[in-house]
């Protein structure tokens, strides 16, 4: 994929736009990244024969899949010339303006979210990463974190085993999906400053929010100065993941405009890479290569979330 342009300003204003969102970036890393994530060699290249060619169409003139193409491969390849994950390129594309200012709601976020299978390649027999289907129970699919003595499973909302023999990987693979327990808010904190952190159902910080602002928090995050702690679910009654309490989770994304996929979901290729078998685990792990990243303004700490049971 090449896009055009009529003159080099909307790349030009991308770079710095890329350089202010990601400081440790320098603007000529900037450039060089959003000139190879349109299809050029370099930068020298971009500006070279930006104006000899038809200019590309902006976004609103794509068809909905064409659309979800040019974000889903602008996205891998900016993350992939800059060092970050996918999902971060995905929640500042928007105010790049490279192509366009398109408003996406959650459930097309998932779709370019699940461009993670490129990174994981084909779905094969007893391959981490596949979704496969486990054998004598009705319409349970997964993904394989683990294949053998027993197998690992992560479904939408949990992680299981299952015997060798019942993992089956069809002949059609089955549709990649983002787990529940990876992005599905549990419930929410509110902090004395009168803020909310929502967290998932392992009680991870998804998104500190109030009425003017969201933020994406690190997983991996302690959240001192909780006042009050409100769940989706009450106590006790119903489960976390059926239609009612999803639609309640999902108004409460709505409500602060929240239309990205939280940092928690960064954590789902080390739960394949290291075939690890809980979302706090793959916090953890993913925090071993974050060890630098500042801590957000607030009662934030670096220390991992404990899990329910000592709450």
């Amino acid at each position: 994929m090449r896009l055009h342009y009529p003159n080099a300003t909307r790349p030009k204003k991308a770079a710095q736009r890329l350089s202010k969102l990601f400081p440790n970036k320098s603007l000529h890393h900037c450039q060089q990244a959003v000139a190879t994530a349109i299809g050029y060699r370099d930068w020298y290249e971009l500006e070279r024969e930006h104006a000899m060619q038809r200019p590309s169409d902006l976004d609103h003139g794509l068809a909905p899949n064409a659309l979800e193409e040019r974000i889903r491969v602008l996205s891998l390849r900016l993350a992939q010339a800059l060092q970050v994950p996918a999902n971060d390129i995905q929640m500042v594309l928007p105010q790049l303006r490279l192509t366009g200012d398109p408003a996406s709601t959650l459930d097309e976020h998932m779709a370019w979210t699940r461009s993670m299978r490129e990174k994981l390649g084909p779905p094969a027999r007893h391959k981490t990463g596949s979704v496969v289907r486990v054998k004598g129970r009705k319409d349970l699919t997964g993904y394989l974190c683990k294949f053998g003595q027993p197998s690992t499973i992560l479904t939408d909302t949990s992680f299981g085993i299952a015997a060798d023999f019942e993992v089956v990987t069809p002949r059609a693979p089955l549709p990649d999906f983002v787990p529940l327990r990876f992005w599905l808010p549990y419930g929410y904190w509110t902090l004395s400053d009168g803020s909310e952190v929502i967290f998932s159902r392992d009680y991870l910080p998804l998104w500190r929010v109030s009425e003017r602002s969201f933020e994406r928090l690190p997983p991996w995050l302690w959240i001192d100065e909780k006042v009050e702690h409100t769940w989706f679910k009450d106590e006790g009654v119903g489960n976390w993941s059926a239609p009612h309490v999803v639609a309640a989770a999902r108004e409460r994304l709505d409500r602060f405009k929240i239309t990205k996929l939280p940092r928690l979901v960064d954590a789902l290729p080390y739960v394949f890479e290291f075939g690890l078998g809980g979302a706090a685990v793959a916090a953890r792990k993913m925090l071993e290569d974050h060890r630098d990243e500042a801590v957000p303004d607030g009662p934030f700490r670096i220390r991992l979330a404990p899990s329910e049971s000592e709450l």
